[in-house]
């Protein structure tokens, strides 16, 4: 999990901050690895979907997909460190 959580914050810091925006909050709500993982994919989709609304161009499938790899990855990273400093 702590790999996933470091490609995620490497994939999001690359292709847009908007995505550290979404995620972190989902990991700092979630209270399980299965719900921050939820979370940070649906933050992935609303980076997707603002994308769209946002911009005049077109992702493709493999940005798409690491958008949302990206979103999973931060949140579960955020809720592991949430954990670890709460232990």
């Amino acid at each position: 999990m702590r790999g996933i959580g470091f490609l995620g914050f490497a994939i999001a810091t690359i292709f847009h901050p908007l995505l550290l925006a979404l995620a972190i909050p989902a990991g700092l709500l979630a209270g399980t690895p299965i719900r921050a993982a939820g979370l940070g994919a649906l933050a992935g989709v609303l980076r997707i979907v603002l994308h769209y609304l946002l911009y005049d161009t077109k992702l493709t499938f493999a940005t798409m997909l690491v958008t949302l790899l990206g979103g999973v990855g931060v949140a579960c990273a955020t809720w592991l460190i949430r954990r670890r400093m709460h232990d």
